[in-house]
């Protein structure tokens, strides 16, 4: 049961992405959130401070940085160009996190995505392959008229990495 509820915790923590319009700013958006470390096993998740964060846009390295001695980052990207953030670094197994903002309108406000992720350690003998692409896509909706995630993007993503979780476990490879 509690294996359950740590994959439940990771697919939530990593899809939880809220936009909203700002206050009036420079045609930039922002990127909050934090990072925890969620166990396999059943652990409760923690903070997890220090994790290294890339950014690439237009596929071109950005900026690396690292989130806060709790796991908080906070950050502001141009408009009008596609994003992947890399969350991890060689601590953790990657999270990828793709943002295309090309058919964001111009606004004298910016927009704010505010995206909690859930990371976990990487295990011997264990290739976590949904894990290479990204696990959360967010865009601009015509629907919302702001950025979304594409929900049922994540929900595939999600059971893809949980059957390669199930697979290490009856393996024996995640105790």
């Amino acid at each position: 049961m509690k294996s359950w509820i740590s994959i439940f915790l990771l697919t939530f923590l990593c899809s939880t992405v809220f936009a909203k319009k700002k206050e009036p700013t420079e045609n930039l958006f922002l990127i909050t959130g934090k990072v925890l470390e969620i166990s396999l096993t059943g652990a409760e998740p923690k903070d997890c401070g220090n994790v290294q964060i890339v950014v690439y846009q237009d596929q071109e390295i950005f900026v690396a940085f690292y989130s806060d001695a709790k796991g908080g980052y906070e950050f502001n990207l141009p408009l009008g160009f596609t994003y992947e953030i890399w969350f991890g670094g060689s601590t953790y197994v990657n999270k990828k996190v793709s943002i295309d903002t090309r058919d964001l309108p111009k606004s004298k406000g910016g927009y704010e995505v505010e995206l909690d992720l859930g990371l976990f350690r990487p295990y011997d003998k264990v290739d976590f392959v949904p894990l290479k692409e990204p696990f959360v896509k967010v865009q601009y909706s015509d629907e919302y008229g702001t950025l979304a995630a594409d929900m049922e993007y994540t929900a595939l993503r999600s059971k893809e990495l949980d059957k390669v979780i199930k697979k290490a476990k009856k393996s024996g490879y995640i105790k």
